[in-house]
């Protein structure tokens, strides 16, 4: 299906581009702002809806609401409008350069690639985090007060992810206040059937553990790939009225049982069983390999040394830096590899000689260079490419600025800076070999010290399941005495009990 548009001006302002989504009673585009010159999404109620009042409402409450929530974690809306013209309903948003959890998914499921653990606990925490703002953090912006806002419509369709990796919510049709709920005295089943609660399928009363509930199903459906919008309804009512699911499948792929425990309280039946908070969750998954991490840090305290939280706001974009800059490096340092001077030389093997010495620089490269090696040099050659080094390696390195600026104001306040060394614990040799991307992902809290080109120390902290789990310690550039120090104090403090 083509998406493309022909080219229609929306409000004298917005340029339409194409198509991007579809949702229950309104399609959304991916427009250009001419006034401020960058892309913008918008809806648009459908059109054969925009008479019904009861539609109309929906589309005005979910723009009314969602433009008072500010959170990282939720797509901006900055605009709702009526064409007195056309007499159409449009409702202005944030675009996210992204794609859909679903897409994702999807995608995943039928080339039969494993989603990441690494990725399914970093969804779960931003899903977590920003139901809980929703739940008891949102206010009117008047009146100060607390909207408890119950989603109603978690689903992978409406979970976006940009290619910074930034996790964002949008669509808030059917959302609805903790006292417009206890108000209505009507049994509405709204929302998507697959990702509904059992109260919800019922059709009876809901609260905020009816979002936790279809946090759970998410989460169940990125472990699995068990696709609930193929099943028929009345399959989907049994399995979701009853909690029907298999989490003795989810040990046979090796997530950890922390983890299953996690999701198995967010699929309770019992609404009452559940987690009676999305906090509570946001909490439970990050202490999965925290417990030891936070034991190292309170032993420093012991021994005198004053801890203090610090802001590092850049970092979440360090992976992503990283995997721009070091392959564009890698590909520039080795174009310089021919096999002649130093090193593997196809020349020198016995089996086979190249023909000339242009075959020569080729063969060597091919067999000199491993899969991995091969792989940063194709990434780091497209990165640099003509019409991409502004898009890609221009952009990292600015980013890898602002990283380096955070440090330096982090280390105005404190010596040295303590953070785990990886997000999981250790993986079995050649375990990720084949899944790069699992590998890249492991090295998510250590990437940002090799851009801002600190000293780093890693020392174990104890273990988990028999795995050791690691403290990593940083310092300020050419002080790598001072981490050395700091790291013999606690291996003497921990040899000493």
């Amino acid at each position: 299906m083509n998406n493309f548009l022909p080219q229609v001006l929306i409000n004298n302002t917005y340029l339409i581009v194409e198509k991007i989504g579809e949702g229950g009673f309104g399609e959304v585009y991916k427009a250009v702002d001419l006034s401020f010159r960058n892309f913008v999404a918008i809806k648009k109620l459908f059109r054969n809806y925009s008479e019904n009042i009861n539609f109309v409402s929906m589309f005005y409450k979910e723009a009314s609401i969602a433009k008072t929530l500010v959170h990282d974690n939720i797509v901006r809306v900055s605009h709702f409008w009526v064409d007195e013209d056309s007499k159409e309903f449009y409702i202005l948003m944030d675009y996210v350069n992204g794609k859909s959890l679903e897409y994702i998914i999807n995608k995943c499921r039928k080339q039969n690639i494993k989603i990441p653990f690494e990725f399914i606990w970093y969804v779960a925490v931003n899903l977590a985090k920003v139901l809980h703002y929703l739940h008891l953090g949102a206010k009117h912006p008047i009146t100060g007060e607390p909207y408890n806002l119950v989603y109603m419509d978690l689903s992978p369709g409406n979970v976006l992810i940009s290619f910074e990796g930034k996790i964002k919510i949008t669509d808030f049709g059917v959302t609805k206040t903790k006292q417009s709920i206890e108000q209505d005295k009507r049994t509405i089943i709204a929302g998507k059937y697959a990702y509904m609660s059992p109260e919800q399928i019922l059709g009876e009363k809901v609260d905020f553990r009816t979002d936790i509930f279809s946090l759970g199903i998410i989460l169940y459906e990125m472990l699995t790939y068990e696709d609930f919008l193929k099943k028929d309804v009345e399959e989907i009512k049994q399995i979701i009225t009853q909690a029907k699911f298999d989490f003795e499948r989810l040990k046979e792929i090796n997530i950890p049982q922390e983890f299953i425990s996690i999701l198995e309280k967010t699929l309770k039946k019992n609404k009452e069983e559940r987690y009676s908070s999305a906090l509570e969750i946001y909490r439970d998954l990050r202490s999965l390999f925290k417990e030891k991490f936070e034991e190292a840090i309170k032993k420093y305290e012991k021994m005198r040394a004053k801890i203090l939280e610090i802001s590092l706001p850049h970092t979440p974009y360090a992976l992503a830096c990283y995997y721009i800059i070091a392959p564009s490096e890698a590909s520039a340092n080795l174009a310089r590899y021919d096999g002649i001077k130093y090193g593997f030389s196809a020349g020198n093997q016995k089996q086979r000689t190249p023909s000339n010495l242009l075959n020569v620089y080729f063969e060597s490269r091919g067999k000199g260079f491993g899969v991995e090696v091969r792989r940063r040099i194709m990434l780091g050659t497209f990165s640099l490419s003509v019409g991409y080094y502004d898009a890609y390696y221009l952009r990292a390195a600015k980013v890898r600025s602002l990283i380096i600026k955070d440090f330096e104001k982090a280390f105005e306040k404190v010596d040295v800076i303590f953070t785990p060394t990886s997000p999981t614990l250790p993986f079995k040799v050649g375990e990720k070999v084949d899944d790069p991307l699992k590998m890249y992902l492991s090295d998510i809290f250590t990437v940002s010290i090799s851009l801002a080109g600190l000293p780093a120390i890693s020392i174990s902290v104890g273990k988990v399941k028999n795995l050791p789990v690691g403290l990593q310690i940083v310092g300020k550039p050419f002080e790598e005495n001072k981490i050395f120090e700091v790291a013999k104090i606690y291996e003497l403090s921990a040899n000493s009990q």
